[in-house]
Order: structure tokens, then C-alpha cells, then sequence
């Protein structure tokens, strides 16, 4: 594949129903060079939900993305939406051409056929080896890569670089003014089920948590957001009590980063809480 998948946000709303979207990869072939190696071009996305599981009616739903892209990372941000960011647009794991430069935005919410928009371009390749990952201000830490680059000729055997730069990317909503801040928590230790208080400055409408980052390859292992219950909100004393998710199924057990959200704007800096069982 080479591509990168992720687990969509899990939601309250929809009981939690599992979906996962697959950006790019390669396309095997016989090719003369593998530097030319045809890129995959596609987001594909499918329903995991127990009814549809049970119905026996799994089905790809395919949309196309702005460009071909493999060796990509994909980061699930608080609001839902997914970073798309590394790669490349022609080639295979360490022998590579045209670095895909642009991160896009994924809104799966959105219609087929708009979920994309293309952000900014970075100025550093990165392929192989790198990644990108969710930071408690919700920015992303870009870093990484081990490639060779493909000559004309395609040669192979090409000196293999490594990158030792680091980069932060900041999403569209960090250019909100409206950002609000996590003044306090009523525990950092929750139990499931349970109800946690968490008083904020500015607007507040809504949490979320967010398990830390383990990536390696293209995919993290851990990556996972959960849409949290709002139980009240108190918008007058700035106060909203939220319910922690009901099991270890829905939220893996362990350190979560804790937002709150403003529509689709997370606040300022998450709060780091343990979810015990």
C-alpha cells in the first residue's frame, strides 16, 4: 500500500460507529524503473459499524484527491478532520520523485467531491520514514524522512539522505480568534462512564479526547479521537461537565489529551488526563 490510513473520529451521535478512510499508496506493477512506479491517486473509505459488519455489507467508496500521493501521513485532528501531509507523487519506498509538498485538509462531513482543500506547502521533502503526529496545542510535528532520490536515468544505488529537521505545522483553525483555554479539571484521573468538570475562558461547546501518538511507517498505531457527551455547560460560570467514553472499546485506557472545542476551533492547550478502568 505505502499509503497511510486512518480511524475517523468516533462520535456519540452515530453510537460510536467505526469508519475508516485509506489515502493513496502505490500501484503494483511491472515497471522498467521504480522510480516511475504509478502512485495512487484515490481516498477510499468504509464503514465498520457492528450493523453493517453483521449485514455483511462491506463496501469501498472511492474519491479522488488532488493529486496522487504514497509515503503520506495522515493526522487526526480534534475537530475531526484529517491532516494529509508527506509523500511523494511518483515511485516506490526508497526510490522516489516529485515530493508532495501540499498538506490537504480532509473534511469527511463534507460532500463526495469537496472533502479536500490543499493548505500550505512545505519546503522540505519527506518520504520514507517520515512522520507527523498531534501536539497538546494542536499543532503538528512534521519530522523525518530516509529516501533516495531518483535521477533522470533512474538510477539506482542514489546516496540515501536523511532529513534532521523538524517542522511545525499549524492548522487553519490557529488563525481563529476564538480560541478558548482549560482553566481546571475535576480530576485527571476518570474513571469510564464517569462525569469529568472542566472550567475554560472564552466559548465552549463541545470535547473531545485524544489519544498521543505512536507512528512509524505511515500509520499510527494509537491514533484515535473520541467525541465526548456534553452532560451541561454552564456558559455563565464557565463550567461545562462532560461524560468520560462508556468502555475500553470506544477509548483505549491510559494518558488522553483532553480539548475543548469551540465549533470546530480546540482550545489553546489540551489537559493531559488518565482514563483508568
Amino acid at each position: 500500500m505505502a499509503g497511510t490510513s486512518v480511524l475517523l473520529r468516533l462520535e456519540p451521535e452515530s453510537d460510536y460507529a467505526a469508519e475508516v478512510v485509506m489515502f493513496g499508496g502505490f500501484k503494483r506493477a511491472i515497471s522498467q524503473c521504480e522510480c516511475d512506479q504509478e502512485t495512487n491517486g484515490y481516498a477510499h473509505r468504509i464503514k465498520l459499524d457492528k450493523k453493517t459488519v453483521d449485514d455483511n455489507r462491506l463496501s469501498w467508496k472511492r474519491e479522488l484527491m488532488p493529486s496522487p500521493r504514497n509515503l503520506n501521513d495522515g493526522v487526526l485532528l480534534p475537530n475531526g478532520k484529517v491532516l494529509v501531509l508527506n509523500g511523494a507523487k511518483r515511485g516506490v519506498i526508497a526510490n522516489l520523485r516529485d515530493a508532495a509538498l501540499d498538506a490537504w485538509l480532509y473534511d469527511p462531513k463534507a460532500a463526495a467531491g469537496s472533502r479536500f482543500t490543499v493548505l500550505a506547502a512545505a519546503s522540505l521533502k519527506r518520504y520514507y520514514h517520515s512522520i507527523a503526529l498531534l501536539l497538546p496545542d494542536a499543532s503538528i510535528l512534521v519530522a523525518g524522512s530516509e529516501y533516495g532520490e531518483c535521477t533522470e536515468a533512474c538510477a539506482h544505488g542514489t546516496p540515501w539522505l536523511f532529513q534532521h529537521q523538524a517542522e511545525r505545522f499549524k492548522p487553519p483553525y490557529f488563525f481563529s480568534g476564538s480560541r478558548p483555554s482549560i482553566i481546571s479539571t475535576s480530576t485527571a484521573t476518570p474513571k469510564y462512564n464517569t462525569d469529568v468538570t472542566v472550567g475554560y475562558s472564552g466559548t465552549v461547546t463541545g470535547a473531545v479526547l485524544v489519544a498521543p501518538a505512536a507512528v512509524t511507517h505511515q500509520v499510527n498505531m494509537n491514533q484515535r479521537a473520541v467525541k465526548l457527551v456534553v452532560v451541561n455547560n454552564d456558559t455563565t460560570n464557565k463550567r461545562i461537565t462532560v461524560k468520560m467514553p462508556p468502555n475500553s472499546y470506544i477509548m483505549q485506557p491510559g494518558y488522553q489529551m483532553l480539548f475543548l472545542m469551540n465549533g470546530d476551533v480546540p482550545c489553546m492547550k489540551a489537559s493531559w488526563i488518565k482514563l483508568v478502568l
